[in-house]
C-alpha cells in the first residue's frame, strides 16, 4: 500500500493496493464514503507515488513513471526503466526536485522536466542497497540515503555523493 494526501482537496487522498494480479490506485473520499478508481493494472503494482503540483507521481514495478493529471483526468507515461521504482520522497517545500529509488540500489532525481539517474562511484561504487533517503527540510540540497554501506550524503541535490566514515558512536555524548 501507498498514501497520498490531494494538494488541492485536503479531504481527498490516493490508495494503492495490489491483489489477484492487479494494481488499484483510488481516490478516496468523505472518510472511505466515496472511493473512485483512477487506475487499474493487471500484473504491475505501483509500488509507490507522491504529489506535487497537482499531480500524482507513480513508480511502477515494471519501472515506469506515470503522471497523473486529476484536473482533466489522464495519465501521460513520464519514463520507463529496466528495473522497479521503489520508493519517492520529496522535500517539504512541496515543489520539485523529488527523489526515488529504482530497484535496491539506482537513485533517480527529478527536476520537473527530466530524470537523472546517480552514477555511485569512488567509495560508494560497490554500494548493493539503498534502503531509504531523506531531505534535509531547510535545504532541498542536502539529502542522505541509508545503505548497505553507511550513511552517504549529497550536498548538491544527489548529483554526487559521499559516504560519512566520522559518526558519532552510541557511546559519544552530545
Amino acid at each position: 500500500y501507498a498514501l497520498a494526501f490531494s494538494r488541492s482537496n485536503l479531504s481527498d487522498f490516493y490508495v494503492s493496493t495490489f491483489k489477484n494480479g492487479r494494481g488499484i490506485v483510488y481516490l478516496v473520499r468523505d472518510n472511505f464514503f466515496t472511493l473512485d478508481t483512477i487506475l487499474d493494472l493487471r500484473g504491475e503494482a505501483v509500488y509507490d507515488f507522491i504529489v506535487r503540483d497537482d499531480a500524482l507521481y507513480l513508480g511502477l514495478s515494471d519501472g515506469r513513471v506515470l503522471m497523473y493529471t486529476p484536473t482533466n483526468q489522464s495519465f501521460r507515461v513520464l519514463t520507463a526503466f529496466g528495473a522497479p521504482f521503489t520508493r519517492f520522497t520529496a522535500s517539504v517545500s512541496g515543489s520539485f526536485p523529488f527523489y526515488a529509488t529504482l530497484g535496491a540500489r539506482k537513485f533517480i532525481r527529478y527536476d520537473g522536466r527530466r530524470f537523472i539517474e546517480t552514477d555511485f562511484s569512488g567509495s560508494l561504487s560497490s554500494l548493493r542497497t539503498i534502503s531509504s533517503f531523506s531531505i534535509d527540510p531547510r535545504n532541498a540540497s542536502l539529502v542522505y540515503a541509508a545503505t548497505d554501506l553507511g550513511l552517504a550524503r549529497s550536498t548538491n541535490a544527489g548529483r554526487t555523493w559521499s559516504l560519512l566514515t566520522s559518526l558519532p558512536s552510541d557511546t559519544s555524548a552530545l
